[in-house]
């Protein structure tokens, strides 16, 4: 794992191979009947295939992390670094993929009583500045987690205390048709992330 001005971690650019898999096997109804439907089907699922082989071998999942808050995620295949967040107690960095899905990782320096107040104001400060329309909120004294809808996006955020004095988030805004391909995208994101160097 490569460090960089006190980040952890690359991020790779492999571009959506599972949207490519969805609209190839799209073109599966497209097929006429016949003979030459069938080699053409056979020629499809194979290719099909091949795509999702290939998928699960080449693309890996990156480590990312900011030293100074002492935590590491792995960011999944085919989302590139596209610029340094930095404010005030907080630092991080943004993610977007060939789809424009968005992902943001930062850590923010906080006493752990006032977790749970600070992402409280997160979520009134999205629903005010963003519109979103919350649909699920979970704010333990140590994690939360919170989903909901924005214009034609699911955005999904996760918190966790790290250390004594500071806090790790991250949070995904994708479509909302790709719900089903983001569930184990989540998971994953989710289990990553750890304290590291605390």
């Amino acid at each position: 794992m490569a460090e960089t001005s006190g980040y952890y971690g690359k991020v790779g650019s492999v571009f959506g191979a599972q949207r490519a898999l969805e609209r190839l096997t799209g073109e599966w109804a497209k097929v006429p009947a016949g003979i030459g439907g069938q080699v053409i089907r056979i020629v499809l699922t194979l290719a099909a295939l091949a795509l999702q082989l290939t998928q699960a071998v080449a693309q890996d999942w990156t480590p990312f992390g900011i030293k100074r808050f002492g935590f590491i995620v792995d960011v999944p295949p085919g989302f590139v670094y596209t610029r340094s967040l930095r404010e005030n107690h907080q630092e991080g960095a943004a993610f977007q993929n060939a789809d424009g899905d968005a992902i943001v990782v930062w850590g923010i320096a906080l006493p752990i009583r006032d977790f749970p107040k600070n992402v409280e104001a997160l979520i009134a400060q999205q629903q005010e500045d963003e519109g979103l329309g919350v649909t699920y909120k979970r704010i333990t004294p140590k994690w939360a987690a919170y989903s909901g809808f924005k214009d034609r996006l699911i955005r999904y955020v996760k918190a966790s205390t790290i250390c004594e004095d500071r806090a790790a988030f991250f949070l995904i805004d994708y479509d909302r048709h790709a719900k089903r391909n983001y569930d184990p995208v989540v998971t994953q994101m989710e289990k990553s992330l750890k304290r590291e160097g605390c």
